[in-house]
């Protein structure tokens, strides 16, 4: 994961090798990036990062996941921006997201509407059954 700009210089000096080494398959976009004690990046500050970082990494035959957002709906709302704001330069092939709360029914309707939004497989990458508090 490119976990945000904070990241970005630790990225460029490994990720290359990283990939060679390991055998990356898949990577991840940003973490929760619509929060301020995360990530904490515009839409159009994220889609230009990604193209920059993220996006190149597809000619390596990575799979690329989605920046991860809480599962307040300004996240859903961050990711809508986010790829408007990529203006079809981003591939994403699949959703990562993160879901905190302590109702199953619920995180099942998140997921079916992430699924039904995006069109595209999810991956739940951060998940606890627990009140939601920093949304």
């Amino acid at each position: 994961m490119l976990w945000g700009d904070r990241q970005v210089s630790e990225w460029e000096s490994s990720i290359n090798q990283t990939i060679k080494d390991l055998g990356v398959t898949h990577v991840l976009g940003f973490n929760e990036p619509e929060y301020p004690s995360q990530a904490n990046m515009t839409p159009g500050h994220g889609a230009s990062l990604w193209k920059a970082q993220i996006e190149p990494l597809r000619s390596q035959g990575v799979r690329l996941g989605s920046p991860a957002p809480t599962s307040d709906p300004a996240g859903k709302q961050w990711l809508l921006s986010w790829l408007t704001a990529c203006d079809g330069g981003c591939t994403v092939d699949f959703i990562a997201l993160h879901w905190y709360d302590i109702n199953s029914t619920a995180f099942i309707a998140y997921l079916e509407d992430f699924h039904e939004t995006f069109q595209r497989p999810l991956w739940v990458t951060e998940w606890a059954c627990q009140v939601r508090e920093h949304m």
